[in-house]
C-alpha cells in the first residue's frame, strides 16, 4: 500500500442508491482495486441522487465527492465554475491526482493537477476517434470531432502528461506520442476466471455457435455479422448465433434475422457474471464487427473463458489481438472476410485450440488485479514513493 490520498477525478456518472452507487461498466472494480493500493481514495464524478435500486458500496476507503450531475460536454459547460472549484478543493487536499482521459472532466483535472503542482498519473483510452472516422462510415460532424482531437485536445494532454505515468488503452497514442504504457482493460479479476477450458467443436455434431456480446448500435456493425453468419449457414455447416445484449437497433435486426435462414436468437441483456459462468452461453467463437471500439474488454472476458474470438481489424483492437496467434482480425466492412474467418476457427481444430490456450494465457496475464498492481508499482517507482 501507498500511505498517500489519491484524488480520482473521472467523467463516469453515477447514481446514488440505497447501498451504494449505480454505474455502468466495470468502473467500481477498477476504483476498488486501484484503492487497495492507497490509504484513502477522494472519488470526484458525477453524481444524481435518488436513482431507486439498491446500488453497491465502494470499499471502506473511498470517499465519493460528488459533482454536479451533468451528462455531455453542453451541460458540462454550464456547470464549469461549481465543478472546477468542487475538483480543485479535491485536488488541493490529496498527494496524488488519478486523471481519467480524454474526456472533459480528465483533462480539466490535468490542467488542474499542473496548476496545483501535484503528483499526477493518467489513463487514457484512446482510437474511439481514431482513422475510420475517415472512412464510408464518418459523417462530418465525427470527422470535424476527429481533427479537433488530433489536433487540439491531444497535443494537450501530451503537454500536460509529458513526464508523467501515464497509461493508454488502445494504440493512437501508444504509435504517436512514445513513452507511455499501454493498459489492457479487462472487468475480471485472476481469481474469478474459470479454469482453461479445450472445448472440441466436432464438425457435423451439432450448430456451430457464433456469439456477439455489446450494445445493439450501428457502430457495433451487426447487421454485417447477421448475413456473414446466413453466409455461412448456407455454405457450410449448420450455425446459429445469439445476439446478447440491448440497443435502440433491436428490432430492425430482428427483423432482418428473421428475413433469412440462419437460426439467430436476441436473449436480450445478460448479466456479466451470468456470461462468465456459463462461458457466454458455450459459444463456440466470440465474434465482435466494430467498426470503431476503444479495445473491447469483452475479448478479454471470451478470452478468459476459453472462447476464441474474432474482431474487427478496427480501432483499439489490435492492440490486445495478434493475429493468428491469440484471436482472429477481420475487415469490418466485408461479410465475405467476416463469414471467411469465422469458417476459419469452425472448421480448423488446431487453429481452435491455438487460440484457446494462447487467449487465455494474454487475458490471466492481464487479469485486473495483475494490471492494476504493475500500473501503481509504476507509480510508486516514478515518483519514489514507498510500499508498505
Amino acid at each position: 500500500m501507498i500511505e498517500r490520498k489519491v484524488a480520482i477525478l473521472s467523467h463516469k456518472y453515477h447514481v446514488r442508491e440505497k447501498y451504494g452507487f449505480k454505474v455502468k461498466g466495470g468502473f467500481q472494480n477498477l476504483t476498488n482495486e486501484i484503492a487497495r493500493h492507497y490509504c484513502s481514495v477522494n472519488l470526484c464524478v458525477p453524481v444524481a441522487e435518488d436513482g431507486g435500486g439498491q446500488g453497491e458500496a465502494y470499499r471502506d476507503n473511498i470517499e465519493v465527492t460528488p459533482l454536479p450531475a451533468f451528462q455531455g460536454r453542453g451541460e458540462l459547460l454550464n456547470n464549469l465554475p461549481e465543478v472546477a472549484s468542487i475538483m480543485w478543493g479535491v485536488i488541493r487536499e490529496s498527494d496524488i491526482v488519478y486523471c481519467m482521459g480524454p474526456n472533459d472532466v480528465g483533462v480539466l483535472g490535468m490542467l488542474l493537477a499542473r496548476l496545483g503542482g501535484k503528483r499526477m498519473f493518467a489513463s487514457l483510452d484512446t482510437d474511439r476517434a481514431g482513422n475510420v472516422l475517415r472512412r464510408s462510415y464518418s459523417k462530418l460532424a465525427k470527422t470535424v470531432k476527429y481533427y479537433i482531437n488530433t489536433h487540439c485536445l491531444y497535443p494537450l494532454i501530451k503537454f500536460l502528461c509529458k513526464d508523467v505515468p501515464v497509461f493508454v488503452t488502445g494504440d493512437m497514442f501508444m504509435r504517436s506520442y512514445g513513452p507511455w504504457t499501454q493498459w489492457v482493460k479487462t472487468t475480471l479479476q485472476k481469481d474469478e476466471m474459470p479454469p482453461l477450458n479445450k472445448k472440441d467443436v466436432e464438425r457435423g455434431k451439432e450448430p456451430f455457435h457464433v456469439v456477439f456480446a455489446g450494445r445493439l448500435s450501428p457502430v457495433k456493425n451487426l447487421r454485417r455479422l447477421i448475413r456473414a453468419v446466413d453466409k455461412l449457414h448456407t455454405r457450410d455447416r449448420s450455425i446459429r448465433c445469439t445476439v446478447i445484449g440491448s440497443g435502440k437497433l433491436r428490432t430492425e435486426l430482428e427483423q432482418l434475422a428473421n428475413s433469412l435462414d440462419a437460426s439467430i436468437e436476441f436473449p436480450g441483456q445478460i448479466q456479466n457474471r451470468k456470461l462468465i459462468e456459463s462461458r457466454f452461453l458455450g459459444g463456440d467463437v466470440l465474434v465482435l464487427p466494430s467498426l470503431e471500439e476503444r479495445q473491447g474488454k469483452v475479448l478479454l472476458e471470451a478470452m478468459a473463458c476459453s472462447v476464441p474470438v474474432v474482431a474487427s481489424d478496427a480501432g483499439g483492437i489490435p492492440s490486445v489481438i495478434e493475429d493468428g496467434v491469440n484471436g482472429i482480425l477481420c475487415d469490418p466492412y466485408s461479410v465475405e472476410d467476416i463469414a471467411q474467418k469465422i469458417s476459419r476457427v469452425m472448421q480448423d481444430p488446431e487453429l481452435r485450440e491455438r487460440l484457446v490456450q494462447n487467449g487465455y494465457e494474454y487475458a490471466t496475464s492481464h487479469a485486473l488485479d495483475v494490471e492494476v498492481d504493475r500500473l501503481m508499482n509504476r507509480v510508486a517507482k516514478h515518483y519514489g514513493l514507498a510500499l508498505s
